[in-house]
């Protein structure tokens, strides 16, 4: 087995787990160092048993590599495999036809591009967005217009390569304090998908919060609303309280001006909270089951996403990543 393929799968497992990332990225790392060796030096240190002895590989990813290059599939990977859980999800998941919210290495996702898009595909996606964060949030190593430009020319590149599942372009762009977007318009009229998010001064008073969601639901550009509330449920970023919004007024302006509310998969965050869900549902909203990965194996987490449409009655139909890619781009242009 190659070993490169078995580290990159055992991190598939463990990010689809949710291990600890640190733990995770240990694999993608000794993947990488594998990866860059010639065949010749791979050669030598297969024979010499030395793998331990390069950088970044420590003595659980030596064993992984030396298990593969000897020709069998690793332990360890045998056990996560075993392990995989069904995420759920049913009738729902089996509609999505793709995602519309991930993130590369090109803001705070843990892998490149081209091995988000590689799992996607491997998940039977028929297509998939990237959108990495905007440049305002700098914690997460947001895309400054430049950036962006440049990534669209790395994606303009990778799309032979991963056709026939299209690869769309994409942002997740912040709401600024007075509902404005932060990244050029211009290049917004250039993406498929735009999705809106509110990423700081999540603690603003109500009347605040609801006038500046509205006004960026209401944009032109935005075809989903994610991760509504803001809140955190669990995970190591602890907990964090939803932001207060008049979700009648933001739901109807999302229905109104055909802007999809994201169902975020991600089980830290589980929202919109269940009544939220609801209420958004009874005004006619149109949703987005969306992952927010972060890293390959965190692509499967739409299993989570469509578990909850399943529970709350949210209709196929009704979902915008279940439809066929045309009329997902009509829609959202």
């Amino acid at each position: 087995m190659d070993p490169v393929a078995a580290l990159r799968q055992i991190a598939y497992y463990k990010d689809r787990a949710s291990e600890d990332p640190r733990r995770v990225m240990a694999y993608r790392n000794a993947a990488d160092v594998v990866e860059s060796l010639t065949e010749a030096q791979r050669e030598k240190h297969g024979n010499a048993g030395s793998w331990q002895t390069l950088p970044r590989i420590g003595p659980k990813t030596a064993k992984v590599i030396a298990q593969a290059w000897a020709g069998r599939e690793p332990d360890v990977l045998v056990e996560l495999r075993s392990a995989a859980k069904d995420l759920g999800g049913g009738e729902i998941r089996a509609a999505l036809r793709g995602d519309l919210h991930l993130h590369s290495n090109w803001s705070d996702g843990s892998a490149p591009i081209d091995e988000m898009m590689a799992t996607a595909q491997g998940l039977g996606h028929e297509y998939c967005a990237l959108t990495d964060h905007s440049p305002r949030l700098k914690v997460a190593n947001g895309l400054s217009a430049d950036r962006l430009r440049q990534q669209l020319d790395v994606i303009d590149e990778l799309r032979e390569r991963f056709a026939p599942m299209r690869i769309l372009t994409g942002i997740e762009v912040d709401i600024l304090d007075d509902g404005e977007l932060d990244q050029d318009p211009d290049l917004l009229d250039r993406l498929d998908v735009v999705v809106a998010s509110v990423h700081s001064k999540l603690s603003m008073d109500t009347a605040a919060m609801t006038r500046r969601m509205v006004a960026a639901v209401s944009h032109p550009r935005v075809a989903v609303l994610g991760h509504c509330t803001g809140r955190l449920v669990a995970g190591d970023r602890g907990i964090r309280p939803e932001s207060k919004f008049d979700a009648e007024k933001v739901f109807t302006a999302c229905r109104d001006n055909g802007t999809a509310v994201e169902i975020n998969s991600r089980l830290e965050r589980r929202d919109p909270p269940t009544r939220l869900l609801q209420l958004a549902l009874e005004i006619g909203c149109h949703f987005s089951i969306d992952t927010d990965a972060h890293a390959p194996g965190q692509l499967d987490f739409l299993g989570y996403g469509a578990q909850r449409a399943l529970d709350n009655g949210v209709p196929a139909e009704r979902i915008i990543n279940t439809w066929p890619v045309q009329r997902l781009l009509d829609w959202a242009s």
